[in-house]
């Protein structure tokens, strides 16, 4: 089996750019470390416990599918979620304030009359007490998605090259890891010896650029946001021989790239709200974000909070 970096959008549901409009009139995101006891993040001051975080996870789990069943590294997921979302809801709200989208309450009160409030909840993800809060955040980012020209809208994008090593567990994904960590000459004969189970290096993208198409679906993991030499495990999810790949930083680099709608066909959900997020860089930069390490580290330019220490 050829290995590669296999794609699996870290939204529940796989939606074309053809039907991101139907998806928003009728199912719709979520709203609102840190040197407070207590606290879960901080976003300008602003504070989320852990009680209450912790308490919107269980939630959004126990409408879900995998309910009590779900294993730390789920519910760590999830976490790292309901997160993002707190954040993105500050940044919205920024870009709402200095008059960047306007969302009006009969707008999102229009969504909200015409759809079930447990239906989206348990569609988006969020706790039904913030559905509110979702709605007017995915208003506001269709807004900014269908200003885009045809050109497109300059966002920051991370272009990574990697290589690295396919792993058929997590404990297996930790020896791999520790080949990865070698010298030069070590890494180079794992490499060699491990046949197909090695990725060869390659140039990953976030948005994507150069001819490289972009991969926004890894954003969730902190491979974008991983300095040079780090060894960070990316979960491929799905059935697959490999569910983990181990991939070693082997240059990074940051510059603007134009997000256009083509770039938005074929993404899931999440992904077409992360991206779009991305054209509210200049709101985000303007935040003090602090996140518990418990849950992760945010990354500033993939605007998410992801995993810290690579994953391990």
């Amino acid at each position: 089996m050829s290995p590669t970096l296999t794609h699996d959008d870290a939204g529940p549901r796989r939606v074309r750019r053809s039907r991101w409009a139907a998806l928003l009139a009728g199912v719709l995101l979520l709203s609102g470390c840190s040197s407070q006891p207590g606290a879960a993040v901080v976003v300008d001051g602003a504070v989320v416990s852990q009680d209450a975080l912790e308490a919107r996870t269980s939630e959004v789990l126990a409408a879900s599918s995998q309910g009590d069943a779900a294993d730390a590294s789920t519910r760590s997921a999830v976490n790292r979620a309901q997160l993002t979302d707190v954040i993105r809801h500050r940044i919205v709200a920024a870009a709402i304030a200095d008059g960047t989208v306007q969302v009006t309450d009969p707008q999102v009160q229009q969504v909200l009359d015409h759809n079930d409030a447990a239906s989206l909840a348990g569609q988006l993800q969020v706790p039904r007490s913030d559905v509110r809060d979702a709605v007017r955040d995915v208003l506001a980012i269709d807004q900014l998605l269908k200003k885009l020209p045809g050109g497109g809208t300059a966002v920051q994008d991370v272009t990574v090259r990697v290589e690295g090593l396919n792993a058929t567990d997590r404990s297996d994904a930790t020896v791999q890891r520790n080949r990865l960590l070698g010298t030069s000459a070590q890494v180079t004969s794992a490499l060699s010896a491990a046949g197909s189970r090695a990725l060869a290096p390659t140039d990953v993208s976030m948005v994507g650029r150069g001819g490289n198409a972009g991969r926004p679906d890894l954003m969730p993991t902190g491979l974008f946001d991983a300095a040079v030499g780090d060894v960070v495990l990316v979960p491929q999810g799905g059935e697959t021989q490999y569910p983990y790949v181990v991939l070693r930083i082997l240059s990074r680099t940051v510059a603007d790239t134009p997000l256009t709608t083509a770039q938005l066909s074929d993404q899931g959900t999440a992904t077409v709200i992360a991206l779009g997020t991305l054209l509210m860089g200049r709101q985000a930069a303007g935040l003090d974000v602090r996140v518990n390490p418990r849950y992760g580290v945010w990354d500033p330019v993939a605007l998410q909070v992801v995993p810290g220490n690579g994953g391990w």
